[in-house]
């Protein structure tokens, strides 16, 4: 699975709309209900109070849409839209018009009375943060964090679409963000996932598609891959119920040092559960012991044993040479 930069992501969901002749209204509607079915299966589809955080961009349109979703299913559902700029997309524009909601569940908020707002929300609340999405690339203002931390603060369970908001999809966290208890990545995780920075409060996060175009998906490069579960199985290759070690070839590791057998017994390991058959180490006599404990299907030999003669005879094939 590929990482893509904010950049390239907001070029595939482009790609994508004029692939499939849809309009982004389409995908952002595709991307709510992935996240909806996503939320209440986390959920249990209890009876809760959802509480949509909104920001005036195309995140705060899929917290507008996936509040509509719930509405549907009968849930009581309150939209919190953070009104600090004049500035609005037009997808977020298109569902806030279109969202037939009561003065009651759907409120503006500036800065100072939306922190009051969720310091009165209820313990069994749950909250969905839609304020930015994988394309803030600026440091936040003060009244933004105010409110981020006024969320962080408060016990309810909170669910982040897409990106936990205030964190940077590409860079490692360098201000406040929604310290979310479960985040749904649309289509591939986000590079500042899987940085150290993020694991203490970025809990879990999931990873579901919204049908992005696979040639989109494709012809668009990366240098930074995820490898799934699904990738490693096409690895592995079905054996005859009859073969033995001396059909899976014979590898030859060369490792380890003088009172450092670490190593040679971590690779050699790795070997054999790789697939090797047969597997001799090259290592120092010193470590013969730590490794035939360790590997007692493996081999072992010394540098002076080692000659083009026994590698033709035994069928070697060197497979890795190990420094430490």
């Amino acid at each position: 699975m590929k990482i893509f930069s904010s950049k390239d992501l907001k070029i595939i969901d482009q790609c994508t709309i004029d692939d499939q002749c849809i309009s982004s209204v389409i995908l952002i509607e595709k991307a709510a209900l992935v996240f909806t079915k996503w939320l209440l299966k986390k959920t249990k589809g209890r009876q809760k109070k959802f509480i949509i955080f909104c920001g005036q961009g195309n995140n705060g349109a899929d917290g507008l849409a996936i509040g509509a979703l719930l509405e549907k299913k009968g849930f009581w559902v309150q939209y919190v839209i953070l009104k600090l700029s004049n500035t609005t997309s037009s997808e977020f524009s298109f569902y806030n018009q279109k969202l037939h909601s009561s003065a009651q569940t759907k409120l503006e908020l500036n800065p100072h009375t939306c922190v009051e707002f969720i310091q009165k929300l209820d313990h069994d609340s749950i909250i969905i943060d839609a304020i930015f999405g994988s394309g803030l690339n600026r440091e936040l203002d003060k009244d933004y964090i105010e409110i981020i931390e006024a969320i962080n603060c408060h016990p309810a369970k909170k669910y982040s679409v897409d990106i936990p908001s205030g964190m940077s999809a590409d860079l490692t966290v360098t201000q406040s963000y929604i310290h979310t208890d479960e985040c749904l990545s649309f289509e591939f995780p986000k590079l500042s996932f899987l940085f150290e920075e993020s694991s203490c409060d970025l809990k879990n996060w999931n990873v579901k598609s919204i049908g992005l175009s696979p040639t989109c998906v494709e012809s668009t490069e990366s240098n930074f891959h995820y490898t799934l579960k699904s990738d490693i199985q096409k690895l592995l290759k079905p054996r005859n119920a009859f073969s033995n070690k001396y059909n899976y070839g014979h590898a030859l590791l060369i490792a380890g040092s003088q009172n450092m057998a670490g190593a040679a017994i971590l690779t050699g390991k790795a070997a054999l559960t790789g697939g090797c058959g047969l597997l001799t180490i090259l290592s120092n006599k010193d470590s013969y012991q730590s490794i035939n404990a360790a590997l007692p299907e493996s081999m072992t030999m010394n540098e002076n044993e080692l000659s083009d003669e026994i590698l033709k005879a035994k069928k070697l094939k060197p497979l890795l040479l190990v420094q430490e």
